[in-house]
């Protein structure tokens, strides 16, 4: 899925970084869903202690909290680093983590018994083979860490909570599925009448080869608008990349609403033609746009989940015929983008809470 030569290039580090935090709330709190309801209103109205205006809270890295027995040994820093573990109560637990976590600012912390480690290490590489791409390493280790949750390892806020995961079979059916080959995927937010945020990612041989931004075409579309340049873009991305199968251009408001649980919010802006989804999939335009299909995974659907993520003995060549077969092909991983999106919201909204501090004791 993701090629070892992946090349990344003519990135807008301003993009990237709005990129990374389109889940995030916006400062203020979250829209409120409209008239149709949708399935986030909780979250919606769990929004409303972020009513004052904040700032963006610049990303930290992770930390690993070595421990043996649950007594702290070493606490690493992701990317380099390391920090004192003076603060952190043996034995380690989930409270003490996410106490630690909050003090020291960090957007996730984990912590693993360093006795675990090696039969860790060796669940993951029994699972891959050599020549396996990153994402499927990946899927290997979330897999042996999310096994060994609460019996050596801890993670803060729990990051994996029920989402199903697929074999690596099944989630590069998908992925084919999702973008074919030699075909590129293009993401454009706007705000405020100008370029808000833009992902160019393109496929090829199996595996996504091309990760850029509008930098990458920047010399030959002036973006100003949706309306006005869109299909300009679309034509440049085919020329100097590869033909879009999906392109997405929405206003960063419709992003929000539509994240904060408004199912319809895409379609009445596309009706406004406040945005665009061109080219896109039957799949997806129903995903957005059919109430009675956003409504969820179908029957059938859920079923399948089951059967490919192994739950009810469906495997190897049979799971993957069953994929192509699928309507929507993000049912072949047993899961609804709606539920999805409201476990990655949930999750950095946590996340954002614990940072700015509104979930810390007064004193």
């Amino acid at each position: 899925m993701i090629s070892p030569q992946l090349e990344m290039r003519d990135i807008n580090p301003v993009h990237w970084k709005r990129l990374m935090e389109l889940m995030l709330p916006p400062p203020g709190g979250d829209p409120q869903p409209g008239s149709s309801g949708g399935a986030l209103s909780l979250l919606a109205r769990a929004s409303a202690p972020e009513r004052r205006s904040t700032t963006a809270l610049s990303p930290a890295m992770p930390a690993i909290v070595l421990h043996r027995a649950g007594a702290p040994v070493r606490v690493l820093r992701l990317g380099g680093g390391a920090l004192s573990p003076d603060g952190l109560a043996a034995p380690v637990s989930q409270e003490g983590l996410r106490a630690f976590r909050r003090r020291h600012d960090l957007p996730f912390a984990a912590a693993v018994d360093i006795d675990l480690l090696p039969q860790l290490w060796a669940d993951a590489q029994a699972a891959v083979r050599h020549e396996d791409d990153y994402a499927v390493q990946l899927l290997a280790m979330v897999k042996a860490f999310r096994d060994a949750l609460g019996r050596g390892v801890l993670v803060d806020p729990r990051l994996f909570g029920k989402v199903p995961l697929p074999s690596p079979r099944v989630l590069q059916a998908t992925f084919n599925r999702v973008l074919p080959d030699g075909r590129s995927f293009v993401l454009y937010i706007t705000n405020g009448g100008g370029l808000h945020a833009s992902l160019i990612a393109v496929k090829r041989h199996g595996d996504l080869t091309l990760v850029t931004t509008h930098d990458a075409i920047a010399d030959s579309v002036r973006f100003g608008s949706i309306r006005s340049d869109a299909r300009a873009v679309l034509r440049a991305v085919t020329e100097r990349f590869a033909p879009p199968h999906i392109g997405v251009f929405l206003p960063l408001s419709v992003w929000h609403e539509t994240v904060a649980g408004d199912r319809s919010a895409i379609a009445r802006a596309m009706a406004g033609r406040r945005a665009l989804l061109d080219p896109a999939p039957a799949w997806v335009l129903a995903l957005v746009g059919v109430g009675v299909v956003a409504e969820g995974t179908t029957r059938v659907g859920r079923l399948a989940g089951q059967l490919l993520t192994g739950k009810l003995g469906l495997g190897g060549r049979r799971a993957q015929k069953l994929a192509q077969t699928l309507s929507n092909p993000l049912d072949a991983l047993g899961l609804d983008p709606w539920e999805l999106l409201r476990w990655g919201r949930d999750w950095s909204r946590r996340i954002k809470l614990d940072r700015s501090g509104l979930h810390r004791p007064t004193r």
